[in-house]
C-alpha cells in the first residue's frame, strides 16, 4: 500500500490528528468485546427474542436521544460530551457484567447504552463535518477506517481467546480501562468549546427521499451484523475464539480497502458508492448460502472488503450534506440510522426468523442507490 508524504499533509489537522487517536483506543477496546455482546446476552439467559427487544430499545434509545444530545454538545461543547459518553460506556460495560449477579433490567442498560453512544456519534460527526477539508474529504474518512481497522483488527480475536479461557470478566475490565485511556486525546490541545445554534425545525427541512431512505437504509445494513454473529453462534460455530477470528479476518480486508475507496471516494463519490451498494449487496446474499465454518470465512472476508466503498463514500456525501446546517443534518442522519435497525430487529422479532435480517440489510444497502447532494 503506497502513501504519498503530501496526502497526509493536506488530510492531517491538529483537531482530526487527537480524533484519530481516540477514535484507535475506542475502536480497539471495543472490538475487544462489542461483537460478542448479543452471545453475553444470550448467555446470560436471555432468549433470542429477549436480546431483539433489547437491541429494539437500544435503537429507539438512540432516535429519542438524537436531538437532545446535540443540544448538550451545542451548549457545553462537542469534546466534552464524547467524554461523558466514554464514560457512560464504559459504566455501561460494569453494569452489564455485574447484571446477573445483582438482577440488574438489561432493558435498562440498553437505554443507557443508547444514550452513550449518540452522544458520542452526534458529537464525533459534528467534530468531523467541521473540521475535515472538502476537498479531501474522501482521504480523511479512508485514513481514519484505516487507523480504526488497524486498532481494532486484532480485537475480536483476542476477545474470543480471552472469553474461552477466563470468561466475560477479564475481557470488559480490559474494555472499560481502554475506553478511559482514549480520553485523553481529546484534550491534548485546549478544548475551545464555540457554540453553534441547533433549529428543530430544520432538521427536517429541505430534506429529498433519497435522504431518508439512504439513512434508514444505512441502519438496516450496517447494524444488522448484530443479527448475523448470532446465526453464526447459533448455527455454524459456537466457538466464541473462532467466531473472533472471522471478525479480525473482515477487518482485515476492510484495512485493505480503505484507502483505496477514500481516494477514489474524493473524486468520484457516487461511483464509489453504486459499486459499494451493488457490492455489498451481494455480501449479503452470500451469507445466506453459508453452511460451514470455511463458507463463513470466505463470505465473511468478502463483505469486509466491501464494506469501505460502501460507509466511506455515505459519510463524505453526507459531510457534504451537512455543510450549509451542520447539526440539524447529522440530527437528522443519526436519527434515521437506528430506526433502519429497528425495522429489522422488530420484522426479525415478527417472524421469529434471525435470517430475514440478511435479506432487508442487503435491501437497506440498496436503499443507497440514489444518495445524492446538492452542489
Amino acid at each position: 500500500m503506497h502513501f504519498h508524504i503530501s496526502q497526509f499533509h493536506h488530510v492531517m489537522n491538529r483537531e482530526l490528528d487527537e480524533l484519530y487517536i481516540s477514535m484507535a483506543l475506542r475502536s480497539f477496546a471495543l472490538s475487544v468485546v462489542g461483537v460478542f455482546v448479543p452471545l453475553y446476552l444470550l448467555g446470560i439467559g436471555l432468549s433470542v427474542s429477549d436480546v431483539l427487544i433489547y437491541f429494539i430499545i437500544y435503537s429507539l434509545a438512540r432516535f429519542a436521544f438524537s436531538a437532545p444530545a446535540a443540544k448538550l454538545a451545542a451548549r457545553y461543547g462537542l469534546k466534552k460530551m464524547m467524554f461523558a459518553s466514554t464514560l457512560m460506556i464504559a459504566l455501561y460495560f460494569i453494569l452489564l457484567r455485574f447484571a446477573p449477579q445483582y438482577g440488574l433490567n438489561v432493558n435498562i442498560l440498553a437505554v443507557l447504552s443508547g444514550l452513550s453512544l449518540t452522544l458520542f456519534w452526534i458529537s464525533y460527526h459534528i467534530d468531523f463535518a467541521k473540521f475535515s477539508k472538502k476537498k479531501y474529504v474522501g482521504e480523511e474518512l479512508g485514513i481514519i477506517n484505516i487507523i480504526t481497522s488497524i486498532a481494532s483488527f486484532v480485537g475480536p480475536f483476542l476477545g474470543g481467546l480471552v472469553i474461552v479461557a477466563f470468561g466475560f470478566d477479564l475481557v470488559f475490565t480490559f474494555a472499560v480501562i481502554v475506553l478511559v485511556l482514549s480520553m485523553i486525546p481529546l484534550f491534548l490541545s485546549k478544548d475551545t468549546h464555540q457554540p453553534f445554534s441547533l433549529s428543530l425545525k430544520n432538521i427536517t427541512s429541505e430534506r429529498t427521499p433519497g435522504d431518508y431512505s439512504a439513512n434508514v437504509g444505512y441502519g438496516m445494513e450496517a447494524f444488522t451484523g448484530i443479527i448475523w454473529i448470532m446465526i453464526i453462534f447459533l448455527s455454524i460455530t459456537n466457538n466464541l475464539a473462532s467466531i473472533g477470528l472471522v471478525a479480525s479476518i473482515s477487518l482485515i480486508f476492510s484495512l485493505m480497502l480503505s484507502y483505496a475507496s477514500g481516494k477514489y471516494t474524493s473524486k468520484n463519490p457516487y461511483g464509489v458508492l453504486r459499486i459499494g451498494v451493488l457490492a455489498t449487496m451481494f455480501s449479503w446474499i452470500i451469507r445466506l448460502l453459508v453452511k460451514d465454518f470455511f463458507q463463513l470465512v470466505v463470505a465473511d472476508s468478502f463483505y469486509g472488503a466491501t464494506r469501505p466503498s460502501l460507509n466511506i463514500p455515505y459519510d463524505a456525501i453526507s459531510y457534504r450534506k451537512a455543510r450549509k446546517r451542520i447539526a440539524e443534518y447529522i440530527v437528522f442522519r443519526e436519527a434515521l440510522i437506528p430506526l433502519g435497525f429497528a425495522v429489522v430487529l422488530f420484522v426479525a422479532l415478527i417472524a421469529s426468523n434471525l435470517s430475514v435480517g440478511i435479506y432487508l440489510a442487503a435491501l437497506g444497502a440498496l436503499l443507497l442507490y440514489w444518495f445524492r447532494y446538492k452542489k
